[in-house]
């Protein structure tokens, strides 16, 4: 275990906002989803991962502390996956172990595809590869996923929290829940921004990729999760050779607080092997 962790964070000259724990020169990038800010990582789930590993996370564009998109911005997932090169190469990081959540693992995907010879390793955590590997959410959910019902951003994210996780799990997480809710909404991602990064996802395919996947791969996915159904997670395993798959039993969208340990323990064992 490292017993002294360096800290730095800073903006890039793309507009990055970014953190990083330890100077490796090939750290662990944590890509985070549809929300886009480091917020969606608990202090305890990045502390738990940085006590043993170097980490890097950062703020998508549009998000957090990270450069404003005004509306009527068009980028798609490649774009925000070339954002995130164009960091690594003013940090002077070359190669990475990539971990990308939701649709951040379909940003993980499309930096893999581009730039295949700077990821050592991959995990895949609640997301899918689109096309024809995806499978949509119930009706009701896509609806509530678009307009979370509330009149304040607190009651619309923890509508969001009702698709995402077991209500049982919303009230054993509630005061970690409240703290990413606080550092979220501080600054609010704006709506653009977010149907944006809907429109995007819409568009976004790399099924057919899946085979010419070399590096190892472990894929994780809660057998409860509604957002982003199980099947698309048994789809990137079934698709990518020799990959990895850990199933969580009753957890939904988020292992990464509902299974924290056992998501700790695993991600370590992955990368570090």
């Amino acid at each position: 275990m490292q017993t002294e962790q360096a800290f730095a964070e800073g903006t890039s000259k793309n507009g990055t906002y970014w953190r990083r724990y330890g100077k490796s020169s090939c750290p662990l990038v944590m890509v985070v989803g549809y929300g886009g800010q480091m917020a969606t990582w608990t202090d305890e789930f990045i502390e738990c991962l940085a006590a043993q590993t170097d980490i890097l996370i950062f703020d998508h564009l549009g998000s957090g502390g990270s450069m404003a998109l005004v509306e009527g911005s068009k980028l798609s997932l490649a774009d925000f996956a070339s954002q995130l090169r164009g960091l690594l190469d003013e940090l002077e990081i070359s190669t990475v172990n990539l971990f990308g959540y939701s649709m951040g693992g379909c940003i993980a995907l499309e930096f893999l595809r581009a730039n295949p010879n700077r990821v050592n390793k991959l995990l895949l955590c609640s997301t899918t590869a689109g096309g024809q590997c995806f499978y949509n959410a119930s009706k009701d959910v896509v609806e509530r996923m678009q307009n979370p019902r509330g009149t304040t951003f607190e009651e619309m994210y923890y509508d969001f929290m009702a698709i995402s996780m077991p209500a049982e799990a919303i009230e054993k997480y509630r005061k970690t829940l409240d703290k990413i809710c606080a550092a979220s909404g501080n600054p609010i991602v704006p709506k653009h921004v977010l149907d944006m990064k809907l429109r995007a996802f819409k568009q976004f395919d790399a099924a057919d990729f899946l085979e010419r996947i070399t590096v190892p791969t472990l894929v994780i996915h809660g057998k409860d999760d509604e957002l982003m159904p199980v099947e698309n997670g048994l789809a990137l395993s079934r698709s990518i050779h020799g990959s990895q798959m850990l199933l969580l039993d009753k957890c939904g969208h988020y292992p990464h607080i509902e299974c924290q340990k056992e998501v700790v323990l695993n991600t370590l064992s992955f990368f570090l092997d």
